[in-house]
């Protein structure tokens, strides 16, 4: 840990002292008993920054069947609402043999988790894998 990082480190901390020292006093002032280990924590739900999906691709093996009508579809739809979503077999390569960098992400998430399936990104992060979808649904859920 740095020296920066151990200092941010003990400003929290210190705040965080503080701060229950100024809540136990005003209690206090106030008559009400505050014991710490009593506390709960409130019932908000933590704020999940959202992910903008930027592509899907579904890689596959020619040799072990095509692309599922309803994927192509739903990789179309996909496609007019932005996201780029293109279909890959997995022995494509480019001119100097080499697979499309592009691909090269979406190919080894999906060999990973075995073809056929659809890498969803956002940006280079791959955000999921779904193992081989058939349907419409399956493709637009993953997504969301």
């Amino acid at each position: 840990m740095s020296e920066q990082q151990q200092r941010n480190q003990t400003v929290a901390w210190v705040l965080l002292l503080v701060s229950l020292s100024t809540v136990s006093y005003i209690a206090g002032k106030q008559g009400w008993s505050v014991d710490p280990r009593t506390w709960v924590t409130p019932s908000v739900p933590a704020v999940v920054p959202a992910v903008k999906v930027t592509a899907a691709t579904y890689v596959y093996e020619k040799d072990e069947g095509g692309v599922p009508p309803a994927v192509t579809a739903a990789l179309s739809k996909l496609n007019e609402q932005g996201i780029v979503a293109t279909v890959f077999e997995r022995n494509t390569v480019n001119g100097a043999g080499q697979v499309p960098t592009q691909y090269v992400s979406p190919l080894a998430e999906a060999s990973k988790s075995g073809l056929p399936a659809l890498v969803v990104s956002a940006g280079s992060v791959v955000v999921k894998v779904v193992k081989a979808p058939k349907t419409e649904a399956e493709v637009m859920g993953a997504i969301r």
